[in-house]
């Protein structure tokens, strides 16, 4: 998955190095779309998760991927979420930012 040439903070740097994802994509031949990962740190928290996933739904977009910490705590949970269209995928990370949550991205997938 090709990433935009904007440089990742090292932290998130770290961390797609040490535990990297495995997404499958599926899309129309020819279709963009567009995708932004929430992180936050352990244990899992269902109401979280719930609250930005309708923040993400409300803007059209829709859980991809979900990355659980390890057993041991040793990993942020990872939300990857993906849009048809760029201004949706940035009105909603917008707004998670503002309401305090760790946005990286958009990004296109390819």
């Amino acid at each position: 998955m090709q990433r935009s040439t904007r440089a990742r903070s090292p932290l998130i740097a770290a961390l797609f190095c040490a535990c990297p994802l495995i997404r499958i994509v599926r899309r129309r031949e020819g279709s963009v779309t567009w995708m932004f990962e929430v992180y936050y740190l352990p244990p899992s928290d269902p109401a979280r998760e719930e609250r930005v996933t309708d923040v993400v739904a409300r803007h059209g977009g829709r859980l991809d991927f979900r990355e659980a910490p390890e057993v041991d705590g040793t990993h942020n949970v990872c939300l990857t979420y993906e849009f048809a269209e760029l201004s949706r995928a940035e009105a909603a990370a917008g707004k998670l930012q503002a309401a305090g949550e760790y946005v990286e991205g958009p990004y296109q997938y390819t």
